[in-house]
């Protein structure tokens, strides 16, 4: 009590405040005649599963960028895009096949282009980084002096032409 007669005497717990503080709310009305009704508490289970469902969507949304980030194709000029003029030089020849199987892209820096047909002039349909696993019929064709092996990508479901000093077999 001595606390609160110490604040009172000093001015910290007046119930009255200066005319000029004091604000008019006479001429308020209420909107409604009853009492607000009592304030209930949410129940956990709606929070917790809004709070999952906002935790999944995030972690969607930060994937996403990451996914094209680490799978971009690779940066294609309008003259590799387009194919050259056919000439009389022989089209690729077919080597025997190799297993078929499963191969991981490895001893690159950069990513490992993905040819619709064999050749470095070909138009590029993907470009996969280092450590992907992609899966071969076996075959394999010869071109601009090397091997060239058909892959399919699960992932980004394209098949194509890969160079085969590029892939070691899982």
């Amino acid at each position: 009590m001595e606390l609160r007669a110490t604040l009172c005497e000093h001015g910290f717990m007046s119930n009255e405040l200066p005319p000029e503080n004091r604000i008019d709310l006479s001429s308020l009305e209420r909107l409604s005649p009853s009492a607000p009704p009592p304030r209930e508490r949410r129940p956990i289970l709606p929070r917790l599963t809004a709070t999952v469902a906002f935790l999944a969507v995030a972690s969607v949304v930060a994937a996403v960028p990451w996914f094209f980030l680490t799978r971009t194709s690779a940066p294609t000029s309008p003259l590799k895009a387009t194919r050259p003029p056919q000439t009389a030089s022989p089209s690729p020849s077919p080597t025997p096949s190799l297993s078929p199987g499963t191969y991981e892209v490895a001893g690159l820096t950069t990513c490992l282009r993905v040819h619709i047909e064999p050749g470095d002039g070909e138009k590029v349909l993907d470009c996969l980084g280092a450590g992907v696993h992609v899966s071969s019929d076996g075959e394999i064709r010869e071109a601009e002096g090397r091997q060239w092996l058909h892959i399919h990508d699960p992932i980004a479901k394209v098949d194509g032409w890969a160079a085969a000093a590029y892939l070691k077999e899982v």
